[in-house]
């Protein structure tokens, strides 16, 4: 099945493993259809309640504090940004989670009044909070078998061949911008040093590994670890969905069987 409302490519696999079988005639999921997903997989808030997809309105928080406080997660129907950020929760659920955390333990920090010897931590939980925010709504996982992030940035950007590894796109912004072929949007990249043995396993055991391994090692906390690495992201433009010419119907087949496509990672 393609869904023609969202782009099939190679990168925005990890959310048609769910789309392929939960988008019928190419319409968002339904809140109760993403909710049952959710309880299904026993996901849980950046507090640890059981996830909860509902629709928009009513609580008075804001969209961090009523995951956080309630464990429920605003879904407009018929909205692709909104569904794209539940697929999201459902693909990656320990890195949500930890994002969730992180975002609320900044805003709490940020919401007491700072004495004017406590300014430049506040700068630093302010700058981490505009990070996980980044990195929640445009982040970017590069796995690379390449070990130096500046090397792999630099062949991106310079357009120099391919870099051996593949791209998860996470950044639920980043979806619904990529539903407009005309638009060129930029991520928010982290970069993981992955082997060769790494790339050859199936597509849904390197999601799993991604979801895990960036949620330990970003888990909220607002001390070193947040302060060094929220601050690694890096820009990365995806390429004009125009070049990429077939791939997009191969991507969309490859989910919809659990295939485990190998994705290079090609500059344009």
């Amino acid at each position: 099945m393609f869904v023609p409302e969202v782009p099939a490519l190679p990168w925005c696999l990890p959310l048609w493993t769910v789309l392929a079988t939960e988008s019928p005639a190419g319409a968002p999921p339904s809140v109760q259809r993403l909710d049952a997903l959710a309880r299904a997989r026993g996901i849980v808030a950046g507090n640890g309640l059981p996830l909860r997809f509902v629709c928009a309105g009513g609580s008075g928080l804001s969209p961090v504090a009523r995951t956080w406080w309630l464990g429920e997660v605003e879904v407009r129907p018929g909205c692709w940004h909104d569904a794209f950020n539940a697929l999201a929760w459902l693909t990656f659920p320990q890195l949500k989670s930890a994002l969730n955390q992180g975002q609320h333990q900044a805003m709490a920090a940020l919401s007491d009044a700072p004495t004017r010897e406590e300014s430049a931590r506040v700068e630093r939980v302010a700058a981490c909070a505009r990070a996980c925010a980044r990195f929640d709504t445009h982040g970017v996982v590069v796995a690379s078998t390449q070990a130096q992030h500046g090397q792999i940035q630099a062949e991106h950007f310079d357009g120099r061949g391919n870099i051996g590894g593949r791209v998860f796109v996470l950044g639920h912004t980043l979806y619904d911008l990529l539903r407009h072929p005309q638009l060129r949007p930029c991520g928010a990249a982290m970069f993981l040093h992955v082997d060769e043995d790494w790339l050859q396993q199936p597509l849904a055991a390197q999601i799993a590994a991604v979801d895990a391994l960036l949620a330990r090692r970003y888990v909220g906390t607002l001390g070193m670890g947040m302060r060094t690495r929220w601050h690694r992201l890096r820009p990365w433009p995806l390429p004009d969905q125009a070049a990429v010419g077939g791939a997009c119907r191969t991507a969309a087949t490859a989910a919809t069987a659990a295939s485990p496509l190998r994705v290079a990672v090609k500059t344009m």
